[in-house]
């Protein structure tokens, strides 16, 4: 098995969203001036992991494919500034959308996007909106592994969207703890003027 440079993140063939969450802890331990390196298996994986390193507060992210056929992201650890709770480097609010579970084998897919709810729940600057579509809206009921982090999220301020027709087709009714059912057009017209990143 190949190794990774000294100081490149290994995140090779390691399953969504692991290597995102490796690249967000690796950006929160690095100082200014410190390279973050990941090293992924699909281009896929290169391109989430340079949405969110651009959430957390990165100005440039380098993605290049690599001899052997990898990908490596880099990119140089910012100097913190000041910004509005749920605000990305852009100025616009930060957007989660998360529209599968089908992450591996289940339950792995729920545990892996309660992990990352359960970081973005930690931030000190959590997302101003969070969209649950499809399967995902059953992060939302009562009884899910993400329930105590939706429940974090919202009463620090982030809005919590479900689409009503994926709690009406996964009989889900009467079982959602956090958030608001509503119509896609309403979660289309909330998206609007925020910086989004999707996840599953």
């Amino acid at each position: 098995m190949s190794t990774a440079p000294a100081g490149e993140i290994d995140a090779r063939n390691l399953a969504c969203p692991t290597p995102v969450i490796m690249a967000k802890e690796a950006w929160e331990k690095a100082v200014p001036g410190d390279p973050v390196v990941i090293l992924v298996s699909r281009d896929t994986q290169a391109s989430n992991i340079g949405r969110a390193l651009r959430a957390l507060g990165a100005e440039s992210v380098d993605i290049s494919e690599e001899e052997g056929g990898f990908y490596r992201v880099a990119t140089v650890r910012e100097e913190a500034t000041e910004r509005k709770p749920g605000e990305s480097p852009g100025g616009l609010p930060l957007a989660l959308v998360v529209s599968s579970l089908s992450l591996g084998v289940p339950p792995l897919g729920e545990d892996l996007l309660a992990s990352v709810l359960e970081s973005f729940s930690d931030r000190s600057d959590p997302p101003a909106l969070l969209v649950l579509l499809n399967k995902a809206v059953s992060l939302a009921a009562a009884d899910s592994t993400a329930a105590g982090s939706l429940g974090r999220l919202s009463a620090r301020g982030c809005r919590v969207l479900l689409c009503s027709r994926s709690v009406g087709s996964y009989g889900l009714e009467g079982m959602i703890d956090t958030g608001e059912i509503v119509e896609i057009s309403s979660i289309v017209e909330a998206l609007s003027g925020h910086r989004t990143v999707s996840l599953g």
